[in-house]
């Protein structure tokens, strides 16, 4: 069995279609079209619109999308796999590379170390403080000392407590959290579509004309769009109108504010 790409494009013209008019009909581009079925995936403007393309050229086409996505996956996974373990092969040669330099570096710190400490030692014996009793030495400082008589302190009395006024405490004012809500319409043909929050993706699919989806949180809101000539989008109610041109891909993210 040949590879996904060579598949697509065998049952493309078998129906006799170019890319252009597949495009017309599916609002998919040209170009990712091209790209799937030269399995160019890193042409494609992330992993999730690689899948949905995938899978809504194969049902355009008559062909199972499950098998063909699950095809995908597959050899994705052997790529992967390969990858990792010529990773793997060169991190270990790496690794003991530095281990050896390490194990230099350490040596020749730890002969440093030592002879800064031999230093500091020396410097230390050498230059110790002695302790002088004053009073040996001034026998007649020691004396006065001794004789001077204490100095007796004023005795405060203990002031009595102020009574202070009784205060009422007020509760503090409640803060609204700031939320960010969206809606988005389909005004015109489909959109493929995909809303991702803080909680993970809620929702991904193709959208008919005329269907309403909206969505809410307190942190924030990516939006994928296909086709940005079909979708009309309000943020708070605020309505902004289409997101861009025909079979134009764009993603945003919005926060509240």
């Amino acid at each position: 069995m040949g590879g996904i790409g060579e598949e697509l494009r065998q049952a493309r013209e078998r129906m006799n279609l170019t890319l252009q008019k597949v495009e017309e009909e599916t609002n998919m581009r040209w170009r990712y079209l091209e790209a799937l079925e030269k399995e160019e995936w890193d042409k494609i403007p992330g992993e999730a619109y690689v899948k949905g393309f995938l899978r809504n050229y194969a049902t355009y086409l008559g062909l199972d999308p499950d098998e063909i996505l699950l095809r995908y996956k597959t050899q994705r996974f052997q790529n992967v796999k390969i990858g990792e373990e010529e990773v793997i092969k060169v991190n270990r040669a790496n690794i003991k590379a530095e281990r050896k330099k390490e194990k230099k570096i350490f040596s020749k710190l730890f002969v440093v170390a030592v002879g800064v400490l031999a230093v500091i030692l020396v410097f230390y014996i050498y230059n110790k403080p002695q302790n002088i009793n004053i009073s040996q030495k001034h026998p007649r400082i020691a004396e006065k000392k001794s004789e001077s008589p204490k100095q007796q302190l004023p005795v405060q009395q203990p002031q009595q407590p102020q009574e202070k006024p009784s205060e009422t405490t007020q509760p503090p004012p409640t803060v609204e959290k700031k939320k960010i809500a969206i809606t988005v319409e389909i005004v015109q043909e489909t959109s493929w579509l995909q809303i991702e929050t803080e909680k993970g993706i809620v929702w991904q699919g193709i959208a008919g004309k005329g269907q309403k989806l909206s969505f809410e949180s307190d942190k924030m809101i990516k939006l994928w769009v296909g086709n940005a000539a079909a979708v009309k989008l309000k943020v708070n109610g605020q309505d902004l109108g289409t997101m861009g041109k025909k079979g134009e891909v764009i993603k945003k993210t919005l926060y509240p504010q």
